[in-house]
């Protein structure tokens, strides 16, 4: 081509229009919310907050003491053969059944067990043990009964799914879209929960040391139970040595991912030459953490102590009944002299404390003024609780 004909090409080119760009779309697997701007409507517009799926310890006032909320992702540590599944086996038939929980309310639902470790049968008669001890069957595996709609009486099975996988698979990823594309196909059914037991089982090859890896993992959960808006529980052992020393989120063995990604991390630290108590503490990233609980594993349930102390030392009620005046304390006025003395500062523990004292004839009550309670003790009382 001759320099007249490339001159005449390239001032062609420069005559053409040149095409609108098209603004570059996100693609639909990586579609995000939105941004959310400050304005008007900001407050009003706030997201609900979730009900609690594991509530309070108290009737009148549900978020005391709550634990869990709806979507929540939960941690329970604790070590070796504390009893790890006895706890969240009993934690999940109580939601299954709407049972309390150690004294907190539940909001009954339908809940997933993916068990990797118990074979079948092993797993199935600590479900029937624990269901008999909660009393939703009777010793001859008999359900409780219920008053349907029609108002007739039938069973009322907890709404409890059990999958074991002992040995057959131990990939999360693969694990939950076979669970997905399962419970896909039934659209009448709601999860509340998923329950993974234990952590370590579900690596699928990964490190449990890998930040990377345990990123993944927990992401692959996470993901499954965003789509059923159900909180997962998660259960997993502590590092190998003496843990005392330890804050309690860092505990869990494996990487850093593995407590600071659950919205709540749940351990069970074992007393001191003590068989099987263990103090029980929860770390809450969406509401007010707890004070640490005494919880004894009295086969085949978990049951609260709240007559010993966190730290293991049993209440003296002498020391408290010592406290009161001839002419008697209110309660109130009571708890705040025990609290004052050191011997009892936790009001939580403080109703079941003064109805033990009572229980043992170690004081007595009368009506005061204004219908208050005031509490005298029995002379020549010198039983210790």
């Amino acid at each position: 081509m001759d320099g007249k004909r490339r001159a005449g090409a390239l001032l062609e080119s420069f005559s053409k229009p040149e095409a609108p760009k098209e603004t570059p779309q996100e693609p639909a697997l990586t579609l995000l919310p939105p941004f959310c701007f400050v304005g008007p409507k900001y407050i009003l517009e706030t997201p609900p907050e979730p009900k609690l799926l594991i509530g309070g310890t108290d009737n009148q006032d549900p978020r005391k003491n709550a634990l869990v909320h709806q979507g929540d992702k939960v941690m329970l540590g604790a070590e070796s053969k504390a009893g790890k599944t006895w706890w969240m086996l009993q934690q999940a038939l109580c939601i299954a059944s709407g049972t309390p929980f150690l004294g907190h309310q539940t909001a009954r639902g339908v809940v997933l067990y993916i068990n990797f470790e118990l074979k079948p049968w092993a797993f199935r008669r600590r479900v029937n043990y624990v269901m008999e001890a909660l009393g939703l069957i009777n010793a001859k595996g008999e359900y409780k009964k219920r008053i349907n709609k029609e108002g007739k009486e039938e069973p009322d099975y907890p709404a409890f799914i059990e999958w074991n996988l002992r040995g057959k698979c131990y990939d999360i990823e693969t694990i939950c879209a076979v669970a997905e594309e399962r419970l896909s196909k039934l659209p009448g059914l709601k999860l509340a929960a998923i329950v993974i037991d234990p952590l370590y089982k579900s690596y699928g090859g990964k490190e449990e040391n890998s930040a990377t890896d345990m990123a993944a993992v927990l992401e692959s959960m996470e993901r499954f139970a965003e789509k059923f808006d159900a909180a997962i529980f998660i259960a997993s052992h502590f590092a190998k040595g003496d843990s005392a020393g330890k804050s309690q989120i860092d505990r869990i063995s494996g990487s850093g991912v593995i407590a600071r990604d659950p919205d709540s991390i749940m351990t069970l630290s074992k007393l001191k030459d003590e068989k099987n108590l263990y103090t029980f503490e929860a770390t809450l990233r969406n509401m007010a953490c707890p004070e640490p609980r005494v919880v004894e594993f009295d086969f085949p349930i978990w049951k609260v102590r709240d007559d010993i102390k966190a730290g293991g030392k049993a209440y003296d009620l002498t020391e408290m009944v010592a406290l009161l005046p001839e002419q008697g304390m209110t309660s109130t006025q009571w708890f705040e002299a025990a609290a004052e003395q050191g011997i009892c500062g936790k009001k939580s523990n403080w109703a079941n404390l003064t109805a033990s004292a009572l229980q043992r004839g170690l004081v007595k009550v009368k009506n005061g003024h204004k219908n208050s309670q005031i509490f005298t003790k029995v002379v020549g009382t010198t039983e210790k609780l």
